[in-house]
């Protein structure tokens, strides 16, 4: 899982749908990632709370036209 890691700050808080679609869509604009791709986030749950990391997401990209 270390092959390919590009992290990113994000300050924006909604929910973890709408921030898996604008990360994704991010990645997809600077070009690290493509269909078929598989897309992989962190979050602190509740974001509010700034916690631990306790939600792992795998989202295959589908689409980079958002």
């Amino acid at each position: 899982m270390l092959w390919g890691v590009r992290a990113f700050y994000y300050d924006k808080f909604v929910s973890t749908y709408e921030t898996i679609k604008d990360m994704s869509a991010i990645a997809c604009k600077k070009g690290y990632l493509d269909v078929g791709d598989m897309f992989i986030s962190l979050a602190a749950m509740p974001m509010k709370a700034k916690g631990m990391v306790n939600t792992l997401s795998v989202t295959e990209i589908g689409s980079c036209s958002f």
